[in-house]
């Protein structure tokens, strides 16, 4: 594992992508964290089912993040985003 996994990030409380890139990082380090080689880290650690539903959640969380990329374009119409925002009412309904 190199060391760039292991450096802390800290969330931007201004930008969404920095809790959506910590979501994934979670998701990405998950099976080293398993391994109970810190148990000082245990009580930090999501119980299995808030992985759960934090995997079972990933799907959305991408539709939205590459939305939110489409909604920074420069070529982006006002029907373009009403259509985007139509869609992820109705993926959430």
């Amino acid at each position: 594992m190199s060391w760039f996994w292991v450096v802390p990030v800290a969330r931007n409380a201004t930008r969404w992508s920095s809790t959506f890139a910590m979501v994934q990082r979670h998701l990405r380090l998950q099976p080293f964290l398993n391994a109970g080689d810190w148990p000082e880290a245990i009580e930090l650690l999501l119980i299995h089912i808030e992985h759960a539903a934090v995997v079972a959640f990933m799907p959305q969380l991408n539709h939205w993040s590459s939305v939110s990329t489409m909604l920074q374009g420069d070529n982006i119409t006002m029907l373009q985003v009403r259509n985007f925002f139509d869609d992820l009412i109705e993926q959430n309904n």
